[in-house]
């Protein structure tokens, strides 16, 4: 498994799927005011580069930038379509101030490489919510503003300013209502079963949908689908697991999510304490050296072990050098406590 799945699964899952322009308009039409998508030519959706947005911009944010032409040829040129996927577990109050400060910059850039263009794209801001509650947070950027009281309000949000971003908000939608869509449904059907629910029921039905999407979807996106699920749902019976996927009638998918299954859940630890076990048996070789070949084995083995231990948890707590310089009550305590994390997971 790749270990930035582990990490971030959220971000990967989102750049990974809609990175595909097929899938990035569904995602824009279902998040647009109707009658502002009708005009667009959703064939000729643009993704355009993440430092585009800002060039200092960390990966692990997850923005994306997409140039949406008109359907009409004749009528005025393209839109910008920004679109945010947040994944706080509490909404950002300040989200709309984010967006603002995001739209400057990407006029500033379209100014910067066209010194002489007079007016500017519209910016459609978007925010995917994609957490296990509802967003409460208002949309509006004035309401961040300590405007005051009275008549003269009206006069003052003239100079101020003023925009509504859009909302998909995925806890606050019913799968039902999700369905309604085509091959968005099965793409956000899981995204949400993968975060508001767990268990073997969840994996259920995670596995009919992908399942519904076979034909309509590519391998590689129902695979990151089964990743990302497996990914966010450590606590799964193995037995069960291996029962329901073993139930898709579907033999490629099958295959692929029996495969990631046994990776994830029952082949990871096995396979991670048996380069472990070489790793430290190679420092052990080393350190022997020095301390005694026998001290060195045992000592190099722990190391592997919990290097292996936290590749697994996807943690990078403890570099090998800072392992190889502690001592074994610490080595010990560091072990033991990684151990009863994975069984806590449920993995072990």
């Amino acid at each position: 498994m790749d270990p930035a799945w582990l990490a971030q699964p959220h971000d990967h899952i989102f750049r990974t799927v809609f990175a595909r322009p097929e899938l990035a308009a569904e995602l824009l039409q279902a998040a647009l005011p109707a009658d502002f998508a009708a005009t667009r030519d959703w064939a000729g959706v643009n993704q355009l580069p993440s430092d585009f947005i800002d060039a200092d911009l960390k990966a692990s944010q997850c923005d994306l930038l997409y140039a949406v032409p008109a359907a009409d040829p004749t009528s005025s040129g393209e839109a910008l379509v920004y679109c945010l996927c947040e994944h706080q577990s509490t909404p950002e109050p300040s989200m709309a101030l984010r967006l603002h400060r995001y739209m400057g910059r990407i006029w500033q850039r379209l100014m910067d490489a066209n010194p002489g263009r007079r007016r500017l794209p519209p910016i459609v801001p978007i925010v995917i919510h994609h957490a296990a509650r509802p967003w409460q947070t208002s949309l509006r950027f004035d309401d961040l503003l300590e405007l005051p009281e009275g008549a003269s309000t009206n006069s003052l949000r003239l100079h101020v300013p003023q925009f509504e971003y859009r909302l998909l908000d995925l806890p606050a939608l019913q799968l039902d209502e999700i369905r309604r869509w085509s091959r968005l449904r099965v793409v956000l059907g899981v995204m949400k079963i993968s975060v508001e629910s767990a268990g073997t029921s969840a994996l259920a039905a995670v596995c009919s949908l992908l399942e519904e999407g076979v034909d309509e979807l590519p391998e590689s996106v129902l695979r990151a689908l089964g990743l990302y699920h497996f990914g966010t749902n450590a606590r799964i019976d193995r037995e069960a697991a291996k029962s329901i996927i073993q139930s898709i009638r579907a033999p490629r998918l099958r295959s692929e999510l029996m495969t990631l299954a046994q990776q994830w859940i029952q082949e990871g630890l096995e396979q991670g304490l048996e380069q472990g076990l070489e790793q430290g048996l190679e420092q052990g070789l080393e350190q022997g050296l020095e301390q005694g070949l026998e001290q060195g084995r045992a000592e190099g083995a722990r190391i592997g072990s919990i290097m292996t231990l936290q590749a697994v948890l996807g943690k990078t707590e403890y570099a090998e050098e800072q392992l190889a310089s502690a001592a074994d009550p610490q080595l010990n305590a560091i072990h033991a406590r990684l151990w009863a994390e994975l069984r806590a997971r449920g993995i072990a």
